[in-house]
C-alpha cells in the first residue's frame, strides 16, 4: 500500500503528475494498491480536479512524454485518461483548522506528503501548527516535500532533512522518533473512501514492501513540477523581467542557479522588483534574514503594492521577533489583496488567485477560498 497526500492541491495538476509517475514506475497491475488524496479549501478547484480537464499550460512543467501518453487533446483543452483520473481522490480540507485526514476515526499515515508554496504565506504561529500536523501525517520513513523557500529546520524539528532527486525533503524517522504534534485541531471527519482505492489489482500488500515503490519519492521529486512555478521565458530574452521569472521558477525547484539568474536581472535593472523579491526569498532560505529584508525593502520601494513582498517581510520580521513590524506588513498585504477580485492573479505570484492568498495571509480561516485555478 502506498499513500500520497497533496495538501493544498488546487485543481489537481500536481497529484495527477504523481499518478502518472507512479503508473510508469510501478509497472504492471497487481503489485501495489495506491491511495492518492488531494485536498484543498476551494470546492470549485476540487471539482475541476475531479473532472481532469485542463488548459495546455497546466501541465507545461510535466515531461512531455507523459503528457502525450496520458492526455487527449479536445480543442483548446486536454482531457486526462480515465484510468489515471480514477487513481486520485479529492476532498475539502482546511490545513489550518482540520486534523490529519482520517479513516474510521484513525489518522492516516502517508508515505509522501506534498505541500508546496502554501506555508510561506501563513503567519508564523499558523505555520508551526500546520507544519507539525504535516509531520504527524507521515508514516515512519515517509517524506514531506515543501517549496525550497519554505525549508525551515525550526518548523520541522521532528523530521530529518535529506537530499532527494536534487531537492531537499523532510523524512520522518523510523520507530523511536516522531514529529511534533499540533497544539490543537478540531474533531476529524473521514476523508478517504477506502472502497474507491486505486488498485493495481491484487489487493493488499505489506506496507513499505521492498520493490519499485521504494523509489517513488525520488522519482516524484525528479519528474513532477513545483506547483505554481512561473513559466520560464526563453533564455534568449535577456530582459530583467524575463530573468526574474526564470529565477523564480528555478528557486521553486530548489536549483542553485536561481541566485545568479536573479542577480543578473538586477545588474540589468537595479529597480527590478521581481528580482529583488526572488533574491529575498533565496536569502531567507539561506537563513540570511538581514539580506532578505534588504531585498524585500528594495522590491517594496519600487512596487509598494507588491503584496507577496509584504508577506515575505512579515515572515522575516516574525523570525526576528519584531512582532509589530510583522503585523504591519501582514495587515498591508491583507489590505492590498482585499482590493483585488478573488479570482484575479496576484502580481508577483503567477497563477495564484488573490482570494486564496488573502485567506492564507489571514491565517487560513474556514472559507472556501478563491474560485480561480491555481496553476502548477
Amino acid at each position: 500500500l502506498l499513500r500520497v497526500w497533496s495538501a493544498g492541491c488546487a485543481s489537481g495538476e500536481e497529484l495527477y503528475s504523481v499518478a502518472m509517475v507512479l503508473h510508469e514506475l510501478l509497472g504492471r497491475p497487481g503489485e501495489w494498491t495506491l491511495e492518492l488524496l488531494g485536498t484543498d479549501i476551494d470546492q470549485e478547484a476540487l471539482e475541476r480536479a475531479r473532472q481532469g480537464i485542463y488548459r495546455a499550460w497546466s501541465f507545461r512543467r510535466t515531461p512531455q512524454d507523459l503528457v502525450a501518453r496520458y492526455f487527449t487533446e479536445e480543442g483548446s483543452l486536454w482531457r486526462l485518461r480515465d484510468d489515471i483520473r480514477t487513481m486520485a481522490r479529492f476532498a475539502r480540507h482546511n490545513l489550518v483548522l482540520d486534523p490529519v485526514p482520517q479513516e474510521d476515526g484513525v489518522p492516516l499515515q502517508f508515505d509522501l506528503v506534498l505541500c508546496r508554496n502554501v506555508l510561506m504565506y501563513m503567519p508564523r504561529s499558523v505555520r508551526e501548527d500546520v507544519a507539525a500536523r504535516l509531520g504527524e501525517s507521515l508514516a515512519p520513513g515517509g517524506r514531506l516535500m515543501v517549496a525550497a523557500v519554505e525549508l525551515d529546520g525550526s518548523l520541522f524539528g521532528g523530521l530529518v532533512a535529506e537530499r532527494l532527486g536534487g531537492a531537499t525533503v523532510y523524512r520522518r524517522p523510523q520507530a523511536g522518533a516522531s514529529a511534533r504534534r499540533p497544539r490543537s485541531a478540531v474533531p476529524g471527519r473521514k476523508l478517504f473512501d477506502t472502497s474507491s482505492r486505486s488498485s493495481f489489482v491484487g489487493g493488499g500488500v505489506p506496507r513499505r514492501q521492498a520493490g519499485p515503490g521504494a523509489g517513488a519519492p525520488q522519482a516524484i521529486a525528479e519528474r513532477t513540477a513545483t506547483p505554481r512555478e512561473a513559466a520560464a521565458p526563453a533564455r534568449s530574452v535577456e530582459t530583467a523581467a524575463a530573468l526574474a521569472a526564470r529565477a523564480r521558477a528555478e528557486a521553486d525547484r530548489g536549483r542553485p542557479e536561481a541566485r545568479s539568474i536573479a542577480e543578473r536581472a538586477v545588474s540589468l535593472d537595479p529597480l527590478c522588483a521581481e528580482a529583488h523579491h526572488v533574491l529575498g526569498l533565496l536569502a531567507m532560505e539561506r537563513g540570511d534574514l538581514e539580506g532578505a529584508a534588504a531585498h524585500f525593502r528594495r522590491a517594496l520601494y519600487v512596487e509598494p503594492g507588491l503584496a507577496p513582498a509584504h508577506l515575505a517581510m512579515a515572515a522575516v520580521a516574525e523570525r526576528q521577533g519584531r512582532r509589530s513590524a510583522a503585523a504591519r506588513h501582514r495587515a498591508k498585504a491583507v489590505e492590498l489583496l482585499s482590493r483585488l477580485a478573488a479570482d484575479a492573479e496576484v502580481p508577483g505570484e503567477p497563477g495564484v488567485p488573490a482570494g486564496w492568498l488573502l485567506e492564507m495571509a489571514r491565517g487560513g480561516g474556514s472559507g472556501d477560498g478563491a474560485a480561480a485555478e491555481r496553476e502548477p
